[in-house]
């Protein structure tokens, strides 16, 4: 029975025991799941902070890799540009080549033309401005008297001028020629400027050198009534102009004198070709008609950006630059400062400036 009570006794002292334990497992449970949860917490965050450090690595080699293949592109974009420089350069090469072509086709269509106009001056063909006349002057009614014939033909003449003017709608300036005419206001200025009583000489002395505007104004001025009025000398290359009595064909390439006691002339108004023609051969042109006398008083219209070349090579003649504004009818009022007027004569209205 000892025995019993004994194994009885201890039985229960091993279920106190075992409560116990049970007691501290339960305490003990919660700290233990804890440091489980912080163990697989920091794994989680060891995979975590791996993965991260591997997606940043792999960021880095995508960005090489895309810093590569950029490097790569951009030299295949130098490459291109370098082709495209080399294709615009080709380009421009061509442009300028063509450009070349047109201006030298352009030289010799003027030459041709030039030919056509000097043959025509020279074997006195037929004139266009003539045969207009002509036409509108060819019938005559019936019955009328020669004075009323006379006034219709001097009427048609008139008519038949202003529609030649140079100041008139649908008159064409000749490129090939580099044909740009004065404005209207400037070629007043100086038809007023050179009366006979401001610079003592005579009508009939003044030499208008490729400027067919101001032997025109001299011919057809208003207080004339049109017509009848200064016959002053022409030299151009231009046969339209043949219709001005004072009109003489002369090629300022191939210059060809006057032994006439008419071409003395006293003063010369030249307004040149500014590109085509060389200053010298201009030079010797004006020369020429003056008949070698380099005294003569000259008025020149050029390129001011010209004028230290200019006034070398036309030495001379002593000229200098004046005040004087030259307008040109179909170049912009801005560009007119580009021109200047040298004379080595003062004239009203013509001053030249001192140094």
């Amino acid at each position: 029975m000892w025995e019993q009570y004994r194994n009885m006794h201890l039985s229960r002292e091993y279920a106190s025991q075992l409560r116990m334990a049970s007691a501290e497992y339960a305490e003990e449970m919660p700290t233990t799941k804890g440091m489980k949860e912080d163990r697989l917490g920091s794994g989680k965050k060891k995979g975590r902070r791996k993965k991260r450090i591997e997606s940043d690595e792999n960021e880095h080699e995508e960005e090489e890799l895309q810093s590569e293949i950029g490097l790569h592109e951009k030299g295949e974009d130098d490459e291109k540009g370098r082709g495209r420089r080399r294709v615009r350069k080709g380009r421009t090469v061509d442009q300028l080549e063509t450009r070349q072509n047109t201006v030298e086709r352009k030289v010799v269509e003027g030459k041709k033309e030039r030919e056509k106009d000097r043959n025509r001056g020279a074997d006195g063909g037929a004139k266009e401005e003539r045969k207009l006349c002509e036409e509108q002057t060819h019938e005559e009614p019936k019955g009328e008297d020669a004075e009323s014939r006379h006034e219709r033909s001097e009427g048609a003449k008139r008519r038949s001028s202003s529609e030649r003017s140079m100041f008139a709608d649908g008159f064409k300036e000749r490129r090939d020629l580099e044909q740009y005419f004065w404005s209207e206001n400037t070629v007043m200025q100086l038809k007023e400027a050179l009366r006979p009583t401001s610079w003592q000489t005579q009508v009939g002395h003044v030499c208008c050198l490729a400027v067919p505007s101001l032997a025109h104004a001299f011919y057809y001025s208003a207080d004339e009534g049109g017509g009848g009025g200064r016959i002053e000398a022409l030299l151009d290359i231009d046969t339209r102009f043949e219709y001005l009595p004072g009109f003489r064909f002369f090629d300022l390439c191939h210059p060809v004198g006057s032994e006439s006691a008419d071409d003395d002339f006293r003063i010369v108004v030249f307004d040149p070709p500014f590109f085509y023609i060389p200053l010298q051969v201009l030079f010797e042109a004006v020369v020429v008609a003056v008949q070698g006398n380099l005294e003569a008083k000259l008025l020149l219209g050029f390129l001011r950006r010209e004028e230290r070349a200019l006034l070398s090579v036309f030495a001379p003649f002593r000229l200098r630059r004046t005040r004087f504004v030259l307008e040109y009818a179909n170049v912009k009022p801005n560009k007119w400062r580009n021109y200047a007027l040298y004379s080595n004569i003062d004239l009203p209205g013509i001053k030249r400036i001192t140094s």
